[in-house]
């Protein structure tokens, strides 16, 4: 991970297991934004606020039109008008998105999606809060643990940890992406944590569970309880069942506050 301003050509865009990174022109904004309103009483000398729930912001995204079978952004987005998509947005730092830059997680609803003819057919597709996903946590923004890519093995390296801040006991919640699986039985991703970046051990309850491969492209999102312990360090793990040999993914979390 390096630090500092970025540009818009790194960042990259994962939604329900597909990479769609090379359709997306722009990503719209992605945040949280807290309503403050204001119910002053009669006796009260300076009129303040009480932050309520917020209102979570993905998209618009303009994109490539691409009906590719199975996989453009024209057939996955019209299939998914209406229904909950995970979404992922990573954003690399002068560079492709590496190990510990910031990502944007978010179960959202795909609220809309249009074909746009001028200057060259694109479309555009707006997205919703999905509050049905009944997440505890409105921290939405957190950190890469796993660049897309494959695995075939567990991960033993204390130097793909990533320094994810001060340990604390409000818990946080993963978002998963997995592309493809090889061979036939199950994969589970799960996360590592570590008080000191050498020794690991499974955060618990931070797993996907064990995922069919035929399931793949598949996503999901897992929540920890609002008091659990996360230590400083995290790392990616993964582990295959049957005869699956390899498993394209990538890994975030968010860490509550």
């Amino acid at each position: 991970m390096t630090t500092g301003r970025t540009l818009p050509e790194f960042q990259r865009v994962y939604t329900d297991g597909y990479d769609l990174s090379s359709y997306i022109v722009e990503t719209g904004e992605q945040g949280v934004a807290f309503a403050e309103p204001r119910v002053p009483a009669l006796a009260d000398p300076i009129i303040g606020t009480q932050p309520s729930d917020p209102a979570v912001t993905c998209g618009p995204w303009q994109a490539l039109f691409d009906n590719t079978a199975t996989s453009g952004m024209h057939v996955l987005a019209n299939a998914a008008q209406g229904t909950r998509r995970n979404i992922l947005v990573a954003y690399g730092i002068q560079a492709a998105p590496a190990v510990g830059d910031p990502v944007f997680c978010v179960p959202a609803l795909q609220s809309s999606y249009k074909g746009v003819g001028s200057p060259q057919v694109t479309a555009t597709l707006k997205f919703a809060y999905d509050s049905n996903a009944r997440l505890n946590y409105w921290q939405l923004f957190g950190n890469l643990l796993h660049v897309i890519g494959a695995e075939t093995s567990a991960n033993s390296s204390t130097a793909a940890g990533q320094d994810n801040g001060a340990a604390s006991s409000k818990g946080g919640w993963l978002q998963y992406h997995i592309t493809s699986i090889t061979g036939t039985g199950t994969v589970t991703i799960s996360v590592d944590d570590s008080a000191d970046g050498t020794t690991y051990a499974a955060l618990s309850g931070a797993t996907s569970g064990a995922i069919a491969t035929a399931s793949a492209p598949v996503a999901g999102f897992v929540q920890l309880a609002t008091t659990a312990t996360v230590r400083r360090y995290l790392r990616w793990q993964i582990a295959f069942g049957g005869s699956a040999t390899a498993c394209t993914f990538a890994l975030a979390f968010m860490r509550g506050i």
